[in-house]
């Protein structure tokens, strides 16, 4: 894990590691670098990107994060993993919503106000996560 006060974009962090291990890699038999599972944590990003390069507001007091996941899956199955990320992500705050205790301000109702607009954008009371 790495982390940053502020950051232009965790994802291009990663990006330069990943490329920066894959050339020493490509030059040493053994001594390899493993950067599968690492995550790049910034409390701040200067220039983060969203989908089609659009510009993304990451001001403080936000999950910023990249992962480095280097699966060995088929491409065309690659785009499952998002889909799988946002249930899971929905399954987790659903259960933490729900539990006694946890949120003081729900009262019980099945309609706990959390959704998921596909691929992977979680809202919870109207307000993106």
């Amino acid at each position: 894990m790495v982390h940053f006060q502020s950051i232009g974009s965790t994802n291009d962090f990663a990006a330069g590691l990943a490329a920066e291990a894959e050339k020493y890699n490509a030059g040493h038999s053994s001594g390899k670098i493993y950067l599968n599972g690492s995550v790049i944590i910034a409390e701040k990003q200067e220039k983060g990107r969203g989908r089609f390069e659009r510009n993304w507001v990451s001001p403080e007091q936000g999950l910023w994060f990249t992962i480095i996941n280097n699966p060995e899956i088929i491409l065309r199955d690659l785009s499952k993993i998002t889909l799988l990320t946002a249930a899971s992500v929905f399954s987790v705050l659903e259960r933490i919503i729900l539990s006694p205790g946890i949120n003081s301000f729900n009262s019980g109702a099945s309609n706990i106000n959390l959704k998921v607009k596909w691929p992977n954008d979680i809202y919870y009371a109207g307000k993106k996560l």
